[in-house]
Formats: C-alpha cells, sequence, structure tokens
C-alpha cells in the first residue's frame, strides 16, 4: 500500500510538473509569435527572416522568463539576454533592417 500510496504521488507530482512546462512552453510561444509579429510589421522581413527572428525570439522569451527578484541579478541578467538578441538579429536581419530595429529600441529606451 505504501509503495502504491508513493508512486500515485510521484506521478501527480510529474504530471504537475509536465502540465506546468507545457504551460511555459505555450506562453514563450505565445509571446514569441507576437514579439515577431510586431517586428515583421516595424522592419518587414521575409518569410524565411520572420522563422529565423521567432526562433530568436522564442529563445529570447525562454530567458526572459528566468529574470530573478534580485533587481541587480536582474540588470546584469536582462542586459546579456538583450545582447544575445541584438547579435542574433544582426546576423538575420539586413543592415537596413537592423539599424531601424536599433532606432526603434533606442526611442523605446
Amino acid at each position: 500500500m505504501r509503495k502504491l500510496s508513493l508512486f500515485v504521488l510521484l506521478f501527480t507530482l510529474f504530471a504537475a510538473s509536465s502540465t506546468v512546462t507545457a504551460q511555459n512552453k505555450v506562453e514563450v510561444n505565445a509571446a514569441a509569435a507576437e514579439q515577431t509579429e510586431e517586428l515583421r510589421k516595424q522592419l518587414k522581413f521575409s518569410d524565411e527572416q520572420r522563422d529565423q527572428v521567432y526562433e530568436i525570439c522564442k529563445e529570447y522569451q525562454a530567458a526572459y522568463r528566468t529574470l530573478s527578484v534580485d533587481l541587480q541579478a536582474n540588470k546584469e541578467w536582462k542586459a546579456k539576454i538583450d545582447a544575445r538578441l541584438e547579435n542574433k538579429l544582426a546576423t538575420t536581419l539586413t543592415e537596413e533592417q537592423f539599424n531601424h530595429y536599433k532606432k526603434i529600441q533606442q526611442s523605446i529606451k
């Protein structure tokens, strides 16, 4: 009986963590799709670039969701993931598109 109870408990915990993970993936994908669409409107990139930008945004959104509550650690981590996003976009976008992206980012700050 104890083994069965332990098994049920472990199964329940596994199922709950799988649901949270799946929910996080859905949230990351939705945020990445929204971010990609906003960039597409501003930068007018090709379908191939859109797919690449979506993958970059997915990685960014997943990393962004790991920010801690420590404000100093947040600043450092956010700067790192922002720099990584910028570097990857620089290799995906044309020079003109990337320059326009930089202007948009400067106007936001």
